[in-house]
């Protein structure tokens, strides 16, 4: 079972010229150890003191590869190894996030680099053809050649799509905080400019390749892959695919009770370049509109998701799907400082109410972690359709391929004016530094499905051209991956202690059901009684 708790660094955002008059309310001190990764806070009523430890923290003046560099290599590390992982950017409006993320043409964003990255460590040999396709949440299916063929084709209209954006520069498209229309909100373009604060829109031209690290690929030798990219929004607690042209998709759960997002758009690249693409189509359909803290906020959570399917031999037998999701949450605000009216109002509502419910849910997890057995909580994943599709990597409710690193970055603006929404961000990071994604047990796929999973996410070696295993590569496959197939006695213990603490989750939560359905059936009951007896004729 996984030990490491949530990863959480923070990032502080240079201020612009109107803020450097602005006072401070929070300066970076050293550990024990020496290393700067705490925050002492100062109230600005009371002069009371709080203190909040990080993983790291970027000062303003750290680069776009500082943040890659310990943030995102540790999570592609895991990527690799065939594990999922999750990224994601949480904090105030205007205070980052987007630039984080996206960064500029000069200065890309991490998902740039990670893009860059995975491709720099596949070699081009080992990338196989279109012949299958990812299926829920980690399961494949064999796409016929007609499949094949249609793929090939979407794909094509798409990158030409995504080329046709290329030298249309958007000029105040960004709705104006008066604004009341929903058809007002603004589907900016990647080109689009915005304010001195955010930066630059992340613009595909004049981009070059700028990672040139290489991750080691476990079992490269033996195994052909295929990248796989999808690009979705959470508007209102409504999903779209923002690489369909903002076309409504439902959240489902597969038979292993993973949540997925069925009928999303998911396309395979061959390169960088074509991933860049799709990203810049996407976020060109992504809803934007302008509000007095940021010229283009972010009025949905994006979420963009690269999943490798690893093969043998190019045979679906022996196939598997692992995931890594980026996901640039929009930023918590407040409408008196945003000046936002009408249908702002409403998307503010929507934000806020999905991170709060978010923060319940890490209250949740952080209290059943810590309680007796029988103390447990409802956790309120159910009640956001953002906070279902973190469950998949926090909770451990799924059964599916390993998990790998949750990290968060936090993004703050080290002035006063924004105090008290600071604070309630970087509580919320103190309460997920202390939460400890659950592994999920490994559980075989049935004989009939179209994967059959390898435990622990290893694959057998290539057979050889006379048709049987070649002795070499077993025995260097041995050293990689086969051993790990052997059944770990303690591993398997920690796999049935998850499942039994699963279990009682899920009778505390059919018992409370139950108890509210006899509650509500005899309080009905006792009311008809009493009407009863009250219109009941005297004798």
């Amino acid at each position: 079972a996984i030990k490491q708790p949530v990863l959480v660094y923070l990032r502080v955002r240079p201020k612009s010229n109107q803020e450097l008059k602005e006072q401070d309310f929070f300066q970076v001190v050293e550990d024990n150890i020496g290393q700067p990764n705490i925050v002492l806070t100062t109230s600005i009523r009371d002069g009371s003191r709080e203190k909040f430890a990080f993983t790291n923290i970027f000062q303003p003046t750290a680069s776009q590869k500082d943040v890659f560099n310990k943030t995102v290599v540790p999570i592609l590390k895991d990527f690799f190894d065939g594990q999922n992982c999750l990224l994601f950017t949480y904090g105030i409006t205007n205070s980052g996030k987007t630039h984080t993320i996206m960064g500029t043409a000069v200065d890309p964003g991490v998902l740039p680099r990670a893009l860059d990255v995975i491709f720099n460590s596949i070699e081009k040999e080992r990338m196989c053809e279109v012949s299958m396709k990812p299926k829920h949440f980690s399961e494949v299916r064999t796409l016929s050649p007609s499949d094949q063929a249609k793929e090939q084709e979407a794909k094509e209209k798409l990158l030409a799509q995504a080329k046709q954006l290329r030298g249309h520069h958007h000029e105040g498209n960004s709705s104006s905080v008066l604004d009341d229309d929903i058809s007002n909100t603004s589907k900016v373009s990647l080109t689009s400019t915005s304010s001195d604060v955010t930066g630059e829109a992340f613009c595909l031209e004049g981009y070059q390749i700028h990672e040139t690290t290489l991750m080691e690929v476990q079992n490269s030798e033996h195994c052909y892959f295929s990248i796989w990219v999808s690009f979705v929004e959470i508007y209102n607690e409504i999903i779209s695919d923002l690489l369909a042209e903002g076309a409504t998709v439902k959240l489902k759960e597969d038979k292993y009770k993973n949540f997925f997002i069925d009928g999303t758009r998911e396309v395979k690249v061959d390169s960088v370049e074509e991933a860049l693409l799709l990203l810049k189509l996407g976020l060109k359909n992504r809803h934007v509109a302008g509000t007095k803290l940021n010229y283009q906020s972010s009025r949905s959570h994006s979420i963009f998701t690269i999943k490798c399917i690893r093969t043998v031999n190019d045979n679906p037998s022996h196939a598997m799907v692992n995931r890594i999701s980026i996901i640039d949450l929009a930023g918590t605000e407040r409408s008196a400082k945003t000046g936002a009216k009408g249908q702002r109002v409403k998307e503010a509502g929507k934000i806020n109410q999905s991170l709060m419910v978010l923060g319940r849910c890490i209250k949740g997890m952080r209290h059943n972690q810590s309680c007796r057995a029988g103390e447990e909580q409802l956790i309120p994943y159910r009640e956001s359709r953002l906070t279902q599709l973190f469950q998949n990597y926090l909770a451990g409710k799924g059964k599916a391929v390993k998990q790998g690193k949750v990290s968060m970055i936090i993004n703050v603006s080290n002035n006063a004016s924004v105090y008290d929404e600071s604070m309630n961000v970087l509580r919320f990071s103190a309460l997920t530094s202390k939460v400890v994604p659950t592994a999920r047990p490994f559980v075989c796929a049935d004989k009939s499905s179209e994967v059959v999973e390898v435990a622990e996410n290893t694959l057998v070696p290539r057979p050889s051209e006379k048709g049987t295993v070649d002795e070499r590569e077993v025995g260097g496959a041995t050293e990689v991956g086969l051993t790990k197939c052997t059944c770990n006695a303690q591993a398997d213990l920690d796999a049935y202690k998850l499942c039994i603490q699963q279990l009682q989750v899920e009778l505390i939560e059919q018992e409370s059901k139950i108890r509210s359905e006899v509650c509500q059936e005899f309080h009905q009951q006792l009311t008809e009684i009493e009407e009863n007896h009250r219109y009941r004729p005297h004798p």
